[in-house]
């Protein structure tokens, strides 16, 4: 799966392309997730999953939004 492409769902959470082409999460609440945020929340589920099967491929939403937000700081985004 691309994070290029479309949206997709992550943890019955829909995750939306933004205008600028960077990535929005929302929690149940409706707040955006920070990629701190994102993080916790994906450790905690391996946690209580076990597996880190799934999951892994979350680790790729968020290298995929840090590198974004580097770019972004470093002027070059």
């Amino acid at each position: 799966m691309s994070i290029e492409k479309g949206s997709f769902n992550y943890s019955g959470q829909s995750l939306q392309r933004s205008p600028d082409h960077i990535f929005e999460i929302k929690d149940p609440d409706g707040f955006a997730l920070t990629a701190e945020r994102l993080i916790e929340r994906i450790t905690a589920l391996e946690k209580a999953t076990g597996d880190s099967g799934d999951v892994s491929r979350s680790g790729e939403i968020i290298a995929h939004m840090e590198g974004r937000h580097r770019q972004r700081c470093d002027g070059v985004g």
